[in-house]
């Protein structure tokens, strides 16, 4: 069976990233007594200590979509393609939904398990949560190297708000990692309040 989550859909700085974590019945036993569960719910070091156990046991697999893809296309039909492809032929598919319908793209010989929080359900979801988190954590911690900590990159983040009005918005190099199509960095241009 295959699980598949993301992380940074809502964002507005860095990728959307989804982890697909494939195993076996008997290795998703293990991971419910591992302690897996939705990545949001576990601290940093805790993740990261469980995408290490995780990675030992299970075969994983991460996709970061970039944020001018997202600009370019809907990011529904971003996410349900790559799930489709992180799907990988598995029998048994078990999706935490980010949009209605998603079993229907698979055939009838599918077991597609597609639910809103299947995160915080299934442990096959948590685990490629944990291994989405951890990557874009990564990603944001590299990009922090570089540019300076500008926080989470989601909108509800007031240091993510203020590095963008402070002149990320106009760094071409940083350009690159944000989603301009995102309601927030719109008003951040027309100088509305976030």
């Amino acid at each position: 069976m295959v699980g598949i989550d993301e992380a940074g859909r809502g964002c507005v700085i860095g990728p959307l990233v989804l982890g697909a974590v494939y195993a076996d019945e008997e290795t998703v036993q293990w991971l419910r007594g591992l302690g897996v569960r939705d990545s949001k719910e576990l601290r940093a070091p805790k993740r990261l200590s469980l995408a290490v156990e995780i990675k030992k046991v299970c075969d994983t697999t991460v996709v970061e979509i970039p944020p001018h893809v997202i600009d370019s296309r809907n990011i529904n039909d971003v996410e349900l393609e790559h799930t489709v492809s992180l799907a990988n032929g598995e029998k048994d598919i078990y999706v935490d939904a980010f949009t209605v319908g998603i079993e229907k793209v698979f055939g009838s010989d599918i077991n597609c398990v597609s639910e809103p929080k299947a995160d915080q359900k299934y442990a096959i979801v948590s685990a490629a949560s944990i291994i989405a988190k951890v990557r874009r954590d990564a990603e944001i911690k590299r990009l922090h190297g570089i540019f300076g900590d500008f926080g989470s990159g989601y909108p509800s983040d007031a240091r993510t708000i203020e590095f963008l009005k402070r002149g990320g918005l106009d760094d071409p190099l940083f350009a690159r990692h944000i989603r301009f199509k995102w309601e927030t960095i719109k008003g951040l241009r027309d100088g509305r309040s976030c």
